[in-house]
C-alpha cells in the first residue's frame, strides 16, 4: 500500500509540474499593446468607480490609440445585480456610465467595469 501511495504522489507531483509549466508564457510570445499597433490588452482603460446610495458610477480615460467600449458591472445589496449600457471612449478621451440598483436594494455592494 505504501508503494502505491508513493507512486500516486509522484504522479500527482509530475502532473502539477506539467500544469505549472503549461501555465508559463512561451518565450518570445507577443506582449504587444495598442500603443504599438498590437491588440488592446484587457482592461486598457484607466477607470475609477464610486457609489452614491443605489447609484454606481464608472469614469474612464482611454490612454490607448484605439476606441474602446466599456460598461459598469454592479453588485447590488439585496436587489438584482446589473450592468449599464455600453459606451465607447475614443483615444485620449474620457467617458462615464451609471447604473442604478433597484428600489428593493440596500445599495451598491461593489462596482467594476467590463471592456469589450
Amino acid at each position: 500500500m505504501t508503494g502505491m501511495r508513493t507512486n500516486l504522489k509522484r504522479l500527482l507531483a509530475g502532473g502539477a509540474i506539467v500544469g505549472a509549466i503549461a501555465a508559463l508564457p512561451l518565450a518570445g510570445a507577443s506582449t504587444a499593446h495598442a500603443a504599438d499597433g498590437g491588440p488592446t490588452p484587457k482592461n486598457a482603460l484607466a477607470c475609477t468607480t464610486r457609489a452614491e446610495g443605489r447609484d454606481a458610477f464608472v469614469d474612464c480615460t482611454n490612454p490607448t490609440n484605439v476606441t474602446i467600449a466599456f460598461r459598469a458591472v454592479v453588485v447590488c445589496g439585496t436587489g438584482l445585480d446589473g450592468k449599464s449600457d455600453w459606451i465607447t471612449v475614443n483615444p485620449g478621451e474620457k467617458g462615464w456610465v451609471q447604473y442604478r440598483c433597484g428600489e428593493s436594494s440596500t445599495g451598491v455592494g461593489s462596482i467594476n467595469w467590463e471592456e469589450g
